[in-house]
Formats: structure tokens, sequence, C-alpha cells
């Protein structure tokens, strides 16, 4: 992430924190990182291996602790 952030943003180190270009930095090489490097797949075949009260007991532990889970089902719905 720091070599991310010395490399893409413009400004001292100490700006980071509050920084919102620096966020979307962040938060890009994150989403790269997660569909590139294998994160994505494990996590499919782990939902795939897991029968269906499993998964209904995750997805009920999600909307528990991540609010934005619930407003995301919310938004499908």
């Amino acid at each position: 992430v720091r070599n991310e952030l010395e490399r893409k943003f413009v400004g001292d180190a100490y700006q980071w924190y509050s920084n919102s270009q620096a966020n979307k930095i962040v938060n890009e090489l994150a989403k790269n990182k997660y569909y590139s490097g294998g994160a994505y797949d494990k996590v499919n075949a782990r939902i795939n291996r897991m029968t269906d009260r499993e998964a209904k007991d995750l997805l009920l532990k999600l909307v528990d602790k991540n609010y934005e889970v619930g407003l995301k089902l919310l938004r499908e719905s």
C-alpha cells in the first residue's frame, strides 16, 4: 500500500490519512488485489461448498455486523 501511495499520490505521507484521493488509491488497489490475487476465487469456492443453511446463517451474521450488507440487500429487492 505504501509503495502504491508513494507512486500515485502527490503530497506528503502525513496527508494520506484524511485525503479522499489517497483513500481512492487504496480502495482501487484492494479491489484489484481481491479480483486478481485469488481471493475472489477462494470466496466463490467456499460459498459453493456451503449448504443452504450455512449460507443463510452467514448472511444473517453479515447483516447483523455490517449495515451496508443489509442496505445492499434492500436495494437488490
